[in-house]
């Protein structure tokens, strides 16, 4: 639904503009101004620079709907609690950033949460389940 009437919304702005420059101009070449008003406005450095963390948000939102229909929810949360690690790690080393008491106790447990679900979702993979699938 949204896809359908963004591209209505694009359909009609594309054919007023053209409308609109047919009756200024009165020469046909609306759509050849309107590709020039999009290479001025739409498509400028900054617009191109925002598309990089945009395309990179769509495919770790996409990765992540794949990573929950292959786990279950508990491992799926913790599991993805573990980024804030990730970023505390980073901001400590690259950025220089100090954590107070409170924050490095409550990173610890994060740790730990995400180190047991990790440690008890091997041991049930590793469980025997009776049936041997060679015999």
């Amino acid at each position: 639904k949204f896809l359908l009437s963004s591209v209505m919304i694009a359909c009609t702005y594309f054919c007023a503009s053209k409308e609109k420059d047919d009756e200024e101009n009165g020469d046909g070449k609306g759509s050849e101004s309107f590709i020039a008003f999009l290479r001025e406005h739409v498509v400028t450095r900054h617009s191109l620079l925002m598309a990089v963390p945009a395309l990179l948000y769509t495919v770790q939102k996409n990765l992540l709907y794949v990573a929950l229909t292959n786990l279950d929810a508990c491992v799926y949360q913790v599991t993805y609690s573990a980024k804030l690690l990730t970023t505390a790690v980073f901001s400590y080393f690259i950025l220089g950033r100090t954590f107070s008491i409170s924050q490095q106790t409550g990173l610890g447990l994060l740790m730990v949460g995400v180190a047991l679900v990790q440690v008890s979702q091997v041991g049930e993979m590793r469980k025997p389940t009776g049936e041997h699938p060679l015999v």
